[in-house]
């Protein structure tokens, strides 16, 4: 769990540097996004999700993961909750690497994250 939210952090604050968009330049993060694991085993899940940090920032997100031959398995979009997470579980049914991608607006921008989970048999 406390591995978890290292991710959480780190992810949050390179979106906060501008890093993990391919920029220095200083921009504010307000979108926490969670980071999805590196590896699953077929048949199992894995989390993606989002959390608005209140700020003047926008709430605005888009996720996308597609499955290993390129097809859609899960895309949402809206305001990220300033509550609590909001998650959504991925089922791995294919071998091979899934692809997520996080938007959010950054610096006015809708700045891409991307990060991949590798499925495997177990």
């Amino acid at each position: 769990m406390a591995l978890r939210w290292v991710a959480y952090a780190a992810v949050t604050v390179l979106m906060a540097v501008g890093v993990a968009v391919g920029t220095m330049a200083p921009a504010y993060a307000t979108v926490l996004i969670s980071q999805p694991v590196a590896r699953v085993c077929i048949g199992h899940s894995f989390k993606v999700g989002v959390w608005y940090q209140p700020s003047s920032g926008s709430r605005k997100y888009r996720v996308t993961v597609r499955n290993p031959h390129g097809r859609v398995v899960l895309s949402r979009h809206g305001r990220a909750p300033s509550a609590h997470w909001l998650f959504w579980h991925v089922r791995a049914s294919q071998v091979g690497i899934y692809h997520t991608v996080y938007r959010t607006i950054v610096g006015g921008k809708w700045r891409p994250y991307r990060a991949a989970t590798k499925a495997h048999h177990c």
